[in-house]
């Protein structure tokens, strides 16, 4: 069942590729004011998720400053920590919402269909057909780094950002569970 967002037009666009561009530019200096180590790997995504903490107080705060340059570099980063490592891949809607949705319409990382063995594909699109009741098939993965951040960076929900990495590392190994 293809979707808008398995579209082209979602993986290559002037507004995803100018978010990607001016995050990616703006990463050596966003390194140095924080400090530490940033090298991209998954274990780095539990002390963005500290750093996070640490910075915004509550979800207010984590709101006012959601375009803000550290908001905008970190959910670069995390998004760049599941494409190098979990082979997710950036989409983002081509056109810019006339007004800012609750959610989305910032730039997601995606397992694209195209990564996805056949009939593990075709289990995923016949559940998702019925509702998604199938609980033998693992949460495809699409990530709003963004929204993952500010709901993190509080504390106010009961998982960690870790816990995205061990639902895609879940998703890739069922999906590899299809190779022959």
């Amino acid at each position: 069942m293809l979707h808008d967002i398995d579209g082209p037009q979602w993986a290559d666009n002037p507004r995803l590729n100018s978010w990607l561009a001016v995050q990616r530019a703006a990463f050596p200096i966003w390194c140095k004011d924080l400090g530490g180590e940033w090298d991209f790997s998954l274990d780095s995504v539990g002390h963005l998720e500290d750093a996070l903490k640490s910075r915004y107080v509550d979800c207010c705060e984590a709101d006012i400053h959601r375009d803000g340059p550290f908001a905008a570099v970190a959910a670069w980063y995390l998004g760049e920590v599941f494409v190098r490592n979990l082979g997710l891949v950036w989409r983002c809607v081509p056109e810019e919402p006339p007004t800012l949705p609750p959610a989305g319409g910032y730039p997601v990382v995606y397992a694209a269909r195209e990564s996805i063995p056949a009939e593990a594909l075709d289990r995923l699109d016949a559940d998702e057909a019925i509702g998604g009741e199938d609980d033998t098939i693992p949460w495809w993965p699409v990530i709003d780094p963004a929204e993952k951040l500010r709901a993190t960076s509080t504390g106010e929900v009961e998982w960690h950002l870790l816990d995205l990495v061990a639902n895609c590392e879940e998703f890739n190994h069922w999906c590899s569970s299809f190779e022959n």
